[in-house]
């Protein structure tokens, strides 16, 4: 960011004394090139930055999703919990004796 700010402002020192009709100077094509190509690293960075952005978002949302996620699986497992029914006459006459 320091190394754009400075060729940004190179770039406006030579340019703002200089004749429209002449052409650039070294220093004004240097300035040029370098601000050009700090831009495109800055681009980058900026996306690099926002993605990983938006990992620590995720990552975030998947630890707090943790204990819900714990609570679902459990509560699935006891929901196929199959309730062993009596068969037999015996059998039903003690589970209602249980009771």
């Amino acid at each position: 960011m320091d190394r754009l700010i400075r060729a940004t402002t190179v770039l406006a020192e030579a340019t703002a004394a200089a004749d429209v009709h002449q052409p650039f100077s070294p220093q004004q094509d240097a300035a040029l090139l370098s601000r050009g190509s700090l831009h495109q690293d800055l681009e980058e960075l900026t996306a690099r930055h926002a993605l990983l952005m938006h990992a620590g978002v995720l990552a975030d949302a998947e630890a707090a999703a943790e204990p819900a996620k714990h609570a679902a699986v459990v509560a699935a497992a006891q929901a196929t919990e199959v309730e062993r029914q009596p068969g037999t006459a015996a059998e039903m006459a003690a589970a209602r004796d249980a009771r």
